[in-house]
């Protein structure tokens, strides 16, 4: 009886029209990057959205704000960013790309 349902092939999930949420945050953290006092998360959300498309901020506002607070909270944990207060972060160190071997 379940036989049609595995003829089927399984859907994949569409391409994003952006890169990562973590990349977003270390750009716009490194485009607006303020001395000492770091970068506050409205600010980091303006940036993002004022520069990438395809994110459907307004309609989807929840799931973006939780995908760019996750990001944010990944990047501390692994030492990429620094929190100076609660809400504003900078770059402590720049993540390396690893180089494909020939």
């Amino acid at each position: 009886p379940s036989s049609h349902l595995s003829a089927m092939p399984p859907k994949k999930a569409a391409a994003s029209s952006h890169p990562p949420y973590s990349k977003m945050v270390i750009d716009a953290i490194a485009a607006l990057k303020k001395s000492r006092k770091g970068v506050s998360r409205i600010a980091i959300k303006k940036y993002i959205c004022e520069n990438y498309s395809g994110l459907n901020y307004e309609t989807k506002y929840k799931m973006f704000m939780a995908a760019m607070r996750n990001a944010i909270k990944k990047l501390v944990a692994a030492g990429v960013l620094a929190t100076v207060t609660p809400q504003t972060f900078k770059i402590v160190k720049m993540p390396t790309v690893k180089k494909p071997k020939k």
